[in-house]
């Protein structure tokens, strides 16, 4: 026997074997035959599937990883912002704390300024009062004691409070004691003790006065 010739016999044998055993199984071949073409489809649409869900794995992970980068980066860009406004508020902090404790070093400033001549005055007083004037020295004291508190009046606020015959106020005053006095009808500053101050309006000390009351 040729080569082609046993060829063409090996050829037509297996599909002689599958009607043979086609025509032996009869219906329960064709359905077997069926079943398996169905499972094939199955495994070829599972694997199909298989494919799908591995390229969908792959696009949510390569976006989660996209997302957690800019994450990543939105977090480093908020801490480096926060370390730069931090660090920046910490400097107005020194800055405003340099600026109030010279603003407290120097604030009476100017009025230490009003003040050098008033002394210079009362030095002059003093230096008077070593030639026995007496008379010229207490002048001296009362033009300095007039100056100082005409100049603190009238830049800084500052006013006496406390001069005998005016009425006598509880609220600015302290009556230390009380005298009758005929010929008044309220109450009024007989002597004044120790002189009161107020500061814009502000009680700073109250004065201490002997208090006059009109004798009953």
């Amino acid at each position: 026997m040729s080569k082609k010739d046993k060829s063409k016999k090996e050829k037509i044998m297996p599909d002689k074997k599958k009607e043979d055993l086609e025509k032996d199984l009869g219906p329960l071949g064709s359905e077997m035959e069926a079943e398996m073409e169905a499972k094939e489809e199955e495994v070829t649409e599972a694997s199909e599937d298989d494919e799908r869900l591995k390229r969908d794995a792959d696009l949510i992970l390569q976006e989660r990883n996209e997302r957690i980068k800019k994450l990543e980066e939105e977090v480093s860009r908020l801490k480096e912002e926060r370390l730069r406004e931090a660090a920046e508020t910490e400097n107005f902090k020194k800055r405003a704390r340099d600026e109030k404790e010279r603003a407290i070093q120097f604030a009476n400033e100017s009025l230490i300024k009003d003040l050098i001549e008033p002394l210079n005055n009362f030095s002059i007083a003093i230096e008077a009062s070593n030639t026995n004037d007496v008379e010229g020295y207490k002048k001296g004291v009362e033009m300095v004691e007039d100056q100082m508190l005409s100049m603190l009046k009238s830049k800084w606020g500052v006013e006496t409070i406390g001069k005998k015959g005016e009425k006598y106020d509880a609220n600015d005053m302290q009556a230390l004691s009380i005298v009758e006095k005929e010929g008044i009808e309220d109450d009024e500053v007989e002597e004044v003790i120790s002189r009161g101050y107020k500061f814009h309006g502000k009680v700073l000390r109250p004065a201490s006065v002997v208090v006059a009351k009109p004798k009953a």
